[in-house]
């Protein structure tokens, strides 16, 4: 065999052959999926196979970023068309894909890494050919085939170790990598460095310094994969794009096996109907091996681990439970794993060794464990460490939760802390009983547990604890339930002169001074229960595919045009009259640019300063939802009280670009009207229909560069996209 790539006749460095070698060697015939037929073992291999994988990000998302593009005023929303895991794979240099416990991470990464191995090779069977096929991209089934984009990198793959840094990684798993990255600095890699969950609490710190030491090689890319359950707590380099794994719909395990008519027949594709609820890889992949090995199903996804173990140690299951889920236990305390010998005695000689190391199935053994222990405990060891239990205590409250047992001293015991250290974890407790009471459909009747549980929930977002991913979670179900939050309140903005403008980008520069008259504006962008309300009174037409649901009523409303915009400003003039709120010589609209800016970085002096945030001239951290925050969406507003204005208005930046009343102009590039700003026509409301208007702020998929007070944008007044919202003002006539 030759060791040259197909593209490039010359051999590869040593260790880089030796790291493909090893990647096919170990990993090409690695089962995905066996199942037994009588006496014969039928199995999918990551060299013949696997389960085509989608992200959060769609071609809607990469087609928006920067600069708006025109939609006519009648154009329906298209439905969402995401990318999947490989092509985000090849276009983006350096990404984070999360994933929750069983989603197919590791499947995904050893998959595109023996194939790139393979095409790197020059090897028969491997390659990019296994990429190229149809691929379903939405719930609705809509097909469209996929490749690797760009010049195929030699694959690098490598699994953290606690304690060891990516260089340590590489020196211990790849002897003479580092040398040869360095000597080759022309020749693209992917690093593919898998289950980082093992550094614990130094995941954060191990990142940094592995974006420090690859920043040395541009041509060196970086894929990193951790749990998502986990992801929450991460802080991020800035050049790391963060993508998550979508849920499994079911025609994709259908399609996936209905490629390989000799092994699966149309029967058994029929049984696969009923897989709906199961939404990870991993508890498919053991329904499917439990239902083709002629074991009884399982009735629902909570069952699908004791089916399968059934089925592996079948009469032997019973008297070898309790020592399985005790070993599980133990490792998960953090002790090595050591299955009881009859155990590993099967194991040794079964596919099923490689399932029970995995880290969900590890997870359900452990919670099945700490089901024998006393209640008490599990808040015992939740506020210990409850990055460790989390996972493995959630499932016993599910549990309980299904059973109706609600016993308040343990709900309660989550949620409360006993010291002011523990503050956090008892907040993180608030987050898990939520989380387990929101998919409940009959709530406790012990009112205490969900009154302690929204208060906690209430305070994790209003001061701005844990983590933004941690608030956001509290947040949505908030918004399910109820937030009593007052979300349209408005705050005052004095007059005065301020500085606008600055030195950022030629078409917010010069600086120079505006004087403006007091006027109130929204503390929030207008979210989607205020808008729905006006859409449902108007019958006004919203393009929004998500906007109505429970889970989006405290995001902010998007999808939405400058008129559809200036709509809702005359109704809720008149709501708001009527109430007594505003008098009848106030009204409702847009704020022009100015007001907006003012409004966003008071009265801040220019200083020399290229950007302006609202805090300062300083990018800070879980300041606002921006590009960097890793969110790639909407979430509920208020979720960073850090980052709010010297007014107190809050999501300025980032979140979503909000309609102003000025105007910019025809070109998309240059501004018709320029700095410094006049009254010059530009704030006219009749102007003709394809004059584009001042969007500012910035989005959820905007760099820090436009996630700012200063940096402006605009759109076609019909044009829309789920990165654009508004916010209110109030002033007299």
């Amino acid at each position: 065999m030759s060791f040259a790539t197909a593209s490039n006749p010359t051999a590869l460095p040593p260790a880089l052959a030796h790291a493909c070698q090893r990647l096919v060697a170990d990993h090409a015939q690695r089962p995905v999926l066996w199942w037994r037929e009588g006496p014969h073992l039928q199995q999918l291999t990551l060299s013949n196979s696997v389960l085509d994988m989608l992200v959060d990000y769609t071609h809607e998302d990469k087609a928006a970023k920067g600069l708006r593009a025109f939609k006519e005023h009648n154009t329906e929303p298209e439905t969402p068309v995401h990318f999947t895991a490989l092509e985000v794979a090849s276009f983006d240099a350096r990404m984070l894909l999360l994933g929750e416990s069983g989603s197919g991470k590791t499947t995904f990464a050893l998959h595109l890494a023996v194939n790139l191995a393979g095409h790197s090779l020059g090897h028969a069977s491997l390659g990019l050919a296994s990429f190229k096929q149809s691929v379903i991209r939405n719930s609705f089934g809509r097909r469209e085939p996929q490749s690797w984009q760009g010049v195929p990198p030699v694959p690098v793959y490598i699994e953290a170790r606690a304690s060891c840094s990516l260089e340590q990684l590489l020196q211990q798993q790849h002897p003479g990598m580092l040398y040869a990255l360095a000597q080759h600095p022309q020749r693209p890699v992917l690093i593919i460095l898998d289950a980082i969950d093992a550094w614990g609490d130094a995941v954060s710190e191990h990142l940094q310094q592995a974006d420090a030491l690859l920043s040395a090689w541009p041509h060196v890319r970086w894929l990193v994969l951790g749990r998502s359950e986990e992801g929450s707590a991460w802080s991020l380099p800035s050049s790391l794009h963060q993508y998550r794994l979508s849920k499994l719909w079911p025609a994709q395990g259908v399609k996936w096996l209905s490629r390989y008519p000799g092994l699966v027949s149309e029967a058994k594709l029929q049984k696969l109907a009923h897989l709906s609820r199961l939404t990870r890889v991993g508890e498919w992949s053991l329904a499917v091996q439990t239902m083709f090995s002629g074991s009884q199903p399982p009735a629902q996804a909570s069952d699908v681990l004791g089916c399968w173990l059934q089925m592996v140690f079948g009469s032997a299951w019973p008297t070898q439970k309790a020592a399985i889920e005790a070993a599980a236990y133990r490792a998960w305390s953090g002790e090595v794993l050591q299955w009881p010998d009859a155990v590993q005695h099967t194991i040794d000689y079964h596919p099923a060794g490689a399932v029970l190391a995995q880290h969900f199935v590890r997870c359900e053994l452990t919670a099945q464990h700490l089901r024998g222990l006393p209640s008490m405990q599990w808040v015992a060891l939740f506020h210990a460490d409850e990055t460790r239990w989390r996972l493995p205590v959630k499932q016993c409250l599910q549990e309980a939760a299904q059973q109706g047992i609600f016993e308040p001293s343990l709900w309660l015991g989550l949620m409360m802390a006993p010291n002011p250290q523990m503050q956090d974890a008892a907040l993180k407790g608030a987050v898990c009983v939520a989380q387990v009471l929101s998919e409940l459909q009959s709530p406790p009747a012990e009112e205490s547990i969900r009154a302690q549980c929204m208060k906690g929930l209430l305070q994790l977002i209003t001061e701005g604890r844990l983590n933004a991913s941690m608030r956001r979670q509290a947040a949505v179900i908030l918004s399910t339930w109820g937030d009593p939050r007052n979300l349209e309140q408005t705050v005052e903005v004095p007059g005065g002169r301020f500085i606008m403008g600055s030195a950022q980008h030629p078409n917010s520069n010069p600086p120079h001074p505006v004087q403006l008259k007091g006027f109130l504006i929204a503390r929030y962008p207008v979210i989607n229960r205020a808008y729905l309300q006006f859409v449902q009174e108007t019958d006004r037409m919203w393009r929004s595919t998500e906007g109505r649901t429970p889970e989006r009523a405290t995001s902010p409303a998007v999808d939405l045009t400058w008129h559809d915009a200036n709509a809702y400003c005359v109704w809720l003039t008149q709501r708001w009259r009527s109430q007594g709120s505003i008098t009848a010589d106030q009204c409702v609209r847009l704020p022009t640019e100015p007001e907006w800016e003012y409004a966003a970085r008071g009265a801040q002096p220019d200083a020399g300063l290229r950007i302006v945030y609202p805090w300062g001239g300083v990018w800070a951290e879980d300041h606002a939802n921006s590009e960097e925050t890793g969110f790639n969406d909407t979430c509920p507003v208020g979720l960073f009280p850090k980052g709010q204005s010297v007014w107190g208005c809050q999501d300025m930046t980032g979140q979503v670009w909000e309609w102003t009343t000025t105007m910019w102009g025809a070109d998309m590039a240059t501004p018709m009207w320029r700095y410094p700003n006049a009254d010059d026509g530009r704030e006219q409301l009749t102007a003709e229909g394809q004059l584009r208007r001042v969007l500012r702020g910035g989005c959820f998929s905007s760099h820090k560069e436009k996630a700012c007070c200063t940096y402006r944008g605009s759109l076609e007044p019909s044009g829309f996209w789920r990165g654009n919202g508004f916010r209110v003002v109030v002033s007299q006539i």
